[in-house]
């Protein structure tokens, strides 16, 4: 291997160490890969919750916040807190932690026990959700992992009809 081969692969594992949290790679021909493969994983319930990872905006752990009537107020904005823990048993009783993540849209804001690792989730392990299901949220599950993967879109279409 050349020093400079040696040299641009240094470089590319230097970068993707920085874009790691961005779920952006770069490939060995430089090239930007964003994996929709890969999720999130919180725990939530006993069960491990999947988010697609393209749809955070950030992870917290640790952060000083304020909930007032369901709102999480944190860093000087507002978001509406979408406690996955009720919607899986509606009995759950969770006092609210020191982790959640932020999605995207910046108007949400998902509980949770514990933030786990990143896992890329092979689709055809999935037990897909027909669209008949009272549970339109829960996209599908990995019965071997006890994993839960969101649908994101339906879960915020729910909470916009109970808002209406």
């Amino acid at each position: 291997m050349s020093v400079n081969a040696l040299h641009q692969d240094v470089e590319i594992e230097y970068v993707n160490s920085m874009l790691k949290d961005n779920e952006i790679n770069v490939s060995e021909n430089n090239e930007c890969v964003l994996y929709e493969d890969e999720y999130q994983l919180v725990l939530v319930s006993g069960f491990n919750v999947a988010i697609l990872s393209s749809a955070i905006a950030s992870i917290h752990q640790s952060a000083s916040y304020e909930v007032i009537d369901d709102v999480l107020v944190y860093g000087g904005a507002e978001y509406e807190i979408i406690n996955i823990g009720r919607l899986i048993n509606a009995s759950y009783d969770f006092n609210y932690s020191e982790q959640f993540v932020i999605l995207k849209d910046k108007k949400f804001a998902l509980t949770c026990e514990r933030i786990l690792e990143k896992e890329k989730i092979n689709k055809e392990t999935v037990c897909w959700r027909n669209g008949n299901s009272q549970r339109k949220w829960l996209a599908g599950t990995v019965k071997n992992k006890n994993t839960i993967l969101l649908d994101l879109t339906s879960l915020k279409n729910d909470l916009k009809a109970k808002n209406n």
